[in-house]
């Protein structure tokens, strides 16, 4: 056995080559990039042509050509132009040809070599019509031509019989007479690309008499219609270490006649053969070893062995292997004539066999899945001679079951088909009672349940269907489906979904309403919200109806009821309607009302209007609930109606107008010279005048003309007469004041004690004389011309009548005043009650104030603020004391008094109190704000008083109150912390006692609080702080679990807490009291932040209370969210200005309840985070959310309405984007808006994007074909946001269905249960959430005929094989490319796939490609093939957009899809060969010495699986 590769490192780097075969990955190894200097010349030399020497020779003719050539002492000749032969001849001396892209037409020409050991070379040219002896053959020995970037047509490419001949870059040759290559030693080096054909020449197209050798990183393909290689020596090696392809159309694709064969590690080799007798590989007397690492394949349809060798075969463990023989009687292996060839066989990953004739099968004839190793002799060539001894393996099946002779086909390496199909188990919910879903074909099914137990069992259908009965499982079972075939497992599991429960309903609800009901899944617990906040809840009955308790809401407020059981969850939403209105009331109206009041629904409309409708008049009641309506005066008898408008509601009140008023009475003008007073009044009404003191003047009637005169005495002036009509209970006034019928009106302002002038006004120019109630003249004078006197006269006593009398013309006019003691101002007293110790009030600013009970006793005194304020210290006085204030000032005094009041509490109530009640309740006094309970005088807990003045002290936690017997009292505080009297109560023992719980330690922010209650207890009851946290239920096993989390107490460390236990009837148990435990933090993570990114985000331990940011100086910027569950945080950071300098680090603390900081986190803000992407209309049903985003973007997320990340995407090289949507729930709601992020290289979302779902583009529509009964499936089409179908017969549902997502069509196997054609057949079409859109009968028929079905699989440019499957019997299949026959094809030994190679004749997505199949009655059968590009392809190679910094070492970057190879070009010319590692999908190239410049052109060119090549350009920074 050969070893592998050394790998010889440099400068630390080792690159990955992955060997893939098709699109499997068989292996992945380690080779070395950089091995050597040398290494990396051999690389830059087969990467780009080599320039031609300065010095070098140029020709252009072929004069000029030949003389160069057989001038010896030129050895660089560089062409200028084409050129072509007209004579052959030999040169002597080495010789290098640089074509420089030019043709040479050797015009069957010869020029050879004639000097032994010489070495020449031919670079960058164009060869056509070559000889059979072409450009440079030679028969010397030792001759060495190196061949690079050549391209040769005609008879033969190298005729160098006894010399080596090495290719380098791009390579391609085609022989139409004889060999390409024939001479002794082939050597292709690393980066070469050689591609030979022979198939149009009749000769071998490789003859080689020495060796032949490839280097890695290389790829050689050899098409020819004989031999691809025949190697004449028997001591040849043959070194593959590349990738290389040999194809013979008519022989065998190697023949030697001895030697070794080693396809070293990394190596991918393949071999087609076409010879029908003989061995498709045949090392007659020879080895042939494939390494760890290598692939080998091979394939032959002769009669003796695929792979023949004289010595031994060797399979190394890690390589990887697929060896075929398509004879029906042919093996894989044979021996050539003589002694034995030992075979070794290792594979860590199984061995797959096909039995002679079988090789078509899709499963193995035999599937060793313990293989390991085998060894064994083998002699013979063929069925009838081959002899297979000393078999020794690993596997004892392998060693019973193996038989060289009549195996047909052997898979090896990662080619072992050593495993089934996946198995997949669809939903289950508390209602199912089978189990489908897929797997193996015919495989055994297994369900069973998380613990192991079998719940049923069965076996899969012939068409990987399987529907298995079970019971029905209860919401959170775990169900595994386990297939088994041939040994091999594969497994699915889901967990079961509590089912629908029934719709709830809620009744009407209005204002009025206090309760909410309606209809719910039995026994369901029932929340009611209103504008989400929970405003009851309760449980529904057994018979699903539940009345629950609720405040009064709102008109408008949103109620919603819902019900849960298990997860499942259903709710109903009923709107607050407005209820009755409060009766309108209108006040009564008379027909002088002017204004029309009452009281109605506050803040209603409200309109007055009469009995014809006409409007009075409108407004808004008030929130007091009262209106004042400004109207018209109305008519006696008019029906006034007030109606009161609310929410649609309406309420009303009339009422009607009676008389109010007789005529308005009118009085004229009376003076003081009047002896009559006339005017109007109601005709015939008595009527009446009086003065102001109601000294009645005159009396008399009203005339029937409303005019009224009656005589009266002469009135002073100012005298005010009143004259009121009467008549039928009515009455109306008037009254006018008698007016002087002479001078001005006398005034005398007010005059004091202290007053020393009388002044006023009067007629100007009078005589103006000033007299007290004796007549006695104080002062005469006259008044000024502008009417104002002002005359000395004497201090008057109080109560003196000074009287002003001023004369003119005759005339008199005179006014009084009376005088009044000048006192101070009065004095006020604020109430006292039997705790007052202050005295405060007014008076007179600055007097003395003393303050004196009614003994006269003093109590307080002091002085008056300036403010006229005082506060006095007095002592308390007794309830019922009067107490007097006297302010003095100026020897003028002023007092108030008040009485004493008493304000003592009374004494609470206490309800009973049992032992472990937990709480003392009662009711407190008036005036009461707190209550205080205590025991054997000391204080238990004092609390507010409610606003229902009841009162709840928690008691529980005082061991005397544990105690049957005990005295306890309560008693009041008021606002001003007085007590009031106490109660007092002892406290009872219950009849049942219920014991203490057990409390399991709990751990800060652990959520819940668990432990155990004995029987009877059916409730815990956590506390803390004297407040109940919350109340759970004790299960059956006696454990409790109740959420504590949302308290804030419960998340300090150290903190107390009790459980009491309580049973039905409500005993309480003694508390059991506990504290919350703390964690020690570790210390938090933190992502990749961004400047201007809107969180800073990370990890950090669940038990963190809290989390803190901080600048670089240390300094807290704001503290952040935490979610406990994940293990997550977030802290807004965007509007830090410290957060927006790219390179500034910053830090994170995690903080746990105790206030204790972790050391610091350090990270540095990055650039900034990308922009919002752009999303295309995307509707319900739609595959994929579509759109554009920046192409920095390295993937593209998409998140629900609440921001959580539904699936990430794959971004294109042009920035598109799409993200499969159609099996998100919450993306098959129309309205539902998501969000679109772009996801940077450190998995940092950028800014979002929203965008709502819309309606479905197309309906979902499903329709039926018609079915003949005994057919295997019913089919059809659907359309719109279809994802499930199912099969009903007569209303029973029997098969889930496949659908084809590509073609809009489905297919459901019904055979076994479609019976009669007058069964009831349905199709049923579900969206992914298992909703139904459409469903369709199918029309039953009669049985039909067999038929043929033929169902190709879509086919890619590119891949070898058009493959598909078969209904019904083929007896052939062939393929039509364009119309034309292209090939036959091959059908399976089992007659149900085939497979027709294609990879010639397929070239493009344009050609029409047809399949025809040949029924069992000779009738062809056409179906169409798709042929979809090879980009289209999911393992097609996308090459990441990829930048170059100058002066590194290599340029790397990503990939997606398979790669076969990666090359640097620089300028347009090849520079490199690179590295690449198919597991991280990553390459490399070693650049530092090609990019020089940032000017340079740089691509990088990849091949996919088919070496097609996809180029990407490089940025250069």
């Amino acid at each position: 056995m050969s070893t592998k590769n050394n790998i010889v490192k440099k400068g630390g780097t080792i690159a990955l080559a992955t060997v893939l075969v098709g699109s499997s990955l068989l292996s992945t190894v380690p080779i070395n990039v950089l091995a050597s200097e040398k290494a990396l010349q051999n690389v830059a030399s087969a990467a780009s042509s080599t320039a031609a020497p300065a010095n070098a020779t140029e020709v252009g003719t072929f004069a000029e050509l030949k003389a160069a050539l057989l001038n010896t002492s030129i050895t660089d000749i560089k062409l200028t132009a084409d050129i072509k032969l007209t004579a052959s001849f030999n040169f002597t001396t080495q010789k290098n040809l640089y074509g420089e892209g030019h043709t040479i037409d050797m015009n069957q020409c010869r020029i050879g070599v004639a000097k032994a050991d010489s070495v020449n070379r031919i670079e960058n040219v164009t060869l056509v019509n070559q000889n059979i002896y072409p450009l440079f053959w030679s028969e010397y020995k030792n001759v060495q031509v190196t061949y690079k970037d050549v391209d040769s047509s005609g008879q033969q490419f190298v005729y160098n019989a006894h010399g080596t001949t090495i290719l380098e870059g791009k390579i391609k040759a085609v022989a139409t007479l004889e060999e390409v290559y024939q001479g002794r030693n082939l050597l292709i080096r690393e980066g070469a690309d050689v591609d030979f054909n022979s198939v149009q020449s009749n000769g071998t197209a490789l003859y080689i008499v020495g060796d032949l050798t490839q280097e890695a990183n290389s790829k050689m393909k050899v098409d020819s219609k004989s031999y691809t290689a025949y190697v004449a020596n028997s001591s040849t090696q043959i070194s593959i270490a590349g990738n290389m392809e040999l194809r013979s159309a008519n022989k065998q694709a190697i023949y030697a006649t001895g030697g070794s064969m080693t396809v070293k590690t990394g190596a991918k080799f393949k071999a087609t053969a076409g010879d029908a007798i003989e061995e498709g590989i045949s090392i007659t007397n020879g080895s042939l070893t494939v390494q760890t690492g290598a692939d080998f394949v091979a394939t032959s349809p002769g009669k003796q062995g695929t792979v023949q060798t004289g010595k031994s075969l060797v399979f190394e463990n890690g390589s990887n292997f697929a060896i075929t023989n398509t004879n029906a009687v042919g093996s894989i292996f044979a021996n050539y004539a003589g002694a034995s060839t030992n075979i070794n066989i290792n594979s860590d990953k199984g061995l797959s066999t096909w039995d002679s004739g079988f090789i078509y099968n899709d499963k193995p004839t035999h599937n060793y899945n313990d293989f390991k190793m085998a060894k064994f002799d083998l002699s013979g060539w063929d069925k009838g001679n081959l002899s297979q001894k000393n078999l020794m393996s690993n596997s004892a099946q392998f060693q019973s079951q193996f038989v060289s002779k009549t195996t047909g086909k052997l898979f090896g390496g990662s080619y072992a088909l050593t495993n089934i199909a996946q198995t997949t188990i669809e939903d289950l919910t508390t209602d199912s009672t089978n189990v489908v879903g897929l797997a193996e074909p015919n495989a055994n099914i297994v369900i069973k349940n998380a613990t192991g137990a079998t719940l049923g069992s069965g076996k899969v259908g012939s068409d990987g269907y399987y529907d298995i009965t079970i019971a029905k499982q209860v919401a959170g079972t775990v169900v595994t489906a386990t297939a088994d075939s041939n040994g091999i497992t594969s497994s699915a599991s889901t967990t079961v979904i509590q089912a629908a429960i029934e719709q709830t309903t809620i009744a009407p609800i209005t204002t009025d309403s206090t309760k909410a009901t309606g209809t719910a899944e039995p026994n369901a617990d029932i929340e009611i919200k209103a504008n989400g906040e929970i405003i009851g809840n309760g449980k529904a009955g057994s018979d699903g109806r539940y009345s629950i308790s609720i405040s009064q809401q709102d008109v408008g407020t949103r109620v919603t009821a819902t019900a849960t059981k298990g997860t499942a969850t259903s709710s109903a939403t009923t709107t607050v309607t407005q209820g009755e209105l409060i009766q309108t009331s209108i006040s009564a109206l008379t027909t002088k009302s002017t204004v029309a009041e009452g009281t109605a629904q506050p803040n209603a409309t409200i309109e007055i209007k009469n009995s014809t409708g006409n409007l009075l008049g409108s407004g808004r009641v008030g929130s007091d609930g009262k209106y004042s309506i400004t109207i018209a005066k109305q008519a006696a008898g008019t029906i006034v109606i007030a109606t009161a408008t609310s929410n649609g509601k309406t309420s009303t009140a009339q009422t009607t107008v009676v008389r109010g008023e007789i005529d308005a009475t009118t009085v004229n003008e009376v003076t003081t010279e009047s002896v009559s007073v006339s005017g109007t009044a109601e005709p015939n009404a008595t009527i009446v005048m009086k003065d102001q003191d109601g000294k009645q003047l005159a009396a008399g009637r009203v005339g029937s003309d409303g005019i009224y005169s009656l005589t009266i005495a002469k009135q002073p002036e100012g005298t005010v007469i009143s004259v009121t009509a009467s008549l039928a209970g009515f009455t109306s006034t008037a009254s006018t004041i008698v007016v002087r019928d002479g001078i001005e009106q006398t005034t005398i302002n007010g005059l004091t004690t202290d007053s020393t002038f009388a002044s006023g006004t009067a007629e100007p120019n009078a005589t103006i004389v000033i007299k007290d109630q004796t007549g006695k003249q104080l002062a005469t004078g006259r008044v000024g011309s502008d009417g104002i006197y002002s005359l000395t006269i004497a201090k008057q006593a109080e109560g003196t009548i000074v009287t002003a009398t001023a004369t003119k013309d005759g005339k008199t006019s005179s006014a009084n005043t009376t005088v009044i003691r000048d006192a101070i101002a009065p004095t006020t007293i604020n109430d006292l009650t039997a705790d007052s110790t202050v005295a405060t009030g007014t008076a007179e600013p600055n007097a003395t104030i003393v303050i004196k009970n009614a003994t006269g006793e003093t109590i307080g005194s002091g002085t008056v603020g300036s403010d006229g304020k005082y506060s006095l210290m007095i002592m308390k006085q007794v309830a019922g004391t009067v107490v007097t204030a006297t302010a003095t000032k100026g020897g003028k005094t002023a007092s108030a008094s008040t009485t004493v009041i008493d304000n003592s509490l009374g004494a609470p109530t206490i309800n009973d109190y049992y032992v472990n009640d937990g709480y003392v309740t009662g009711k407190a006094p008036a005036g009461a704000k707190k209550v205080t309970v205590e025991v054997a005088g000391k204080t238990i807990r004092t609390v507010d008083v409610g606003a229902n003045g009841t009162y709840k002290v928690y008691v529980n936690d005082n061991a005397a109150m544990s105690v049957s017997g005990t005295s306890f009292h309560a008693y009041a505080i008021d606002a001003n912390g007085k007590t009031g009297d106490k109660a007092t109560s002892t406290v009872k023992e219950r009849t049942v006692v219920v014991a203490p719980p057990t409390i399991n330690d709990y751990i800060v922010d652990g959520g819940y609080v668990t432990g155990k209650a004995a029987a009877p207890a059916t409730k815990v009851t956590i506390s803390t702080g004297g407040k109940d946290i919350r109340t759970g239920d004790v299960a059956a096993d006696g454990t409790f679990k109740i959420y504590v989390n949302d308290n804030a107490d419960m998340k300090v460390v150290g903190k107390e807490f009790t459980a009491i236990a309580k049973d039905v009837v409500g005993n309480v148990s003694k508390p059991t009291t506990s504290t919350v435990k703390g964690a020690t933090l570790a210390k938090p993570t933190i992502d990749a932040y961004y400047a201007g990114q809107e969180y800073v985000t990370g990890k950090t331990d669940k038990a963190t209370s809290k989390i803190g940011l901080y600048d670089k100086a240390g300094n807290l910027l704001r503290y952040g969210a935490v979610d406990a569950a994940t293990g997550t945080y977030k802290i807004y950071a965007s509007d830090k200005a410290s957060m927006r300098v790219v390179g500034d680090t910053f830090t994170v603390k995690a903080i746990d309840t105790a206030g204790t900081a972790t050391a610091p986190t350090t990270s540095t803000i990055l650039t900034a985070i990308l922009g919002k992407p752009s999303i295309n209309d995307y509707s319900k049903g739609d595959e994929y959310v579509t759109g554009k985003t920046d192409l920095a973007t390295s993937k593209i997320g998409l998140y629900d309405n609440n921001g959580t990340l539904l699936r990430t995407g794959l971004v294109n090289s042009d920035g598109t984007y799409k993200i499969y949507a159609p099996d998100k729930a919450f993306m098959q709601v129309i309205g539902n808006v998501f969000t679109v992020r772009a996801i940077n290289s450190a998995n940092v979302p950028g800014l979002a994007a929203t965008s709502p779902v819309l309606g479905e583009r197309v309906p979902s529509v499903v329709t039926a074909a018609d079915y003949n009964l005994g057919d295997n499936n019913v089919t059809g089409t659907y359309t719109g946001s279809g994802a499930k179908v199912q099969l009903f017969v007569n209303d029973v549902l029997v098969k889930n269905g496949a659908l084809d997502t590509a073609t809009g069509t489905y297919q459901v196997y019904a055979k076994d249960y479609i019976k009669a054609a007058t069964d009831k057949v349905e199709i049923v079409l579900y969206d992914k959430n298992w909703q139904e859109l459409d469903r369709t009968p199918v029309n039953i028929k009669a049985a039909a005929g067999e038929t043929l079905k033929i169902t190709p699989d879509a086919y890619t440019i590119g891949d070898p094989n058009v493959t598909g499957s078969l209904d019904g019997v083929s007896t052939g299949i062939k393929l039509y490319v364009n119309g034309e026959l292209a090939r036959t094809g091959q059908i399976s030994g089992d007659g149900k796939t085939f497979t027709i190679y294609a990879q010639d004749k397929i070239k493009s997505t344009t050609d029409v490609v047809t399949v025809v199949g040949t029924d069992k009655d000779g009738k062809e059968v056409t179906a169409s093939v798709s042929v979809k590009a090879a980009s289209e392809a999911p393992d097609a190679l996308k090459i990441d957009a990829t930048s170059y910094t100058l002066n590194s070492d290599s340029l790397s970057g990503s990939y997606t899809g398979t790669m076969n190879g990666v090359e640097l070009w620089v300028n347009g010319v090849k520079a490199r060969t690179g590295g690449f590692d198919a597991t991280a999908k990553t390459f490399s190239v070693y650049a530092k010495d090609k990019i020089t410049s940032t000017s340079d052109v740089v691509q990088i060119k990849g091949y996919d699986k088919n070496w097609n090549v996809v180029t990407i350009d490089v940025t250069i920074k």
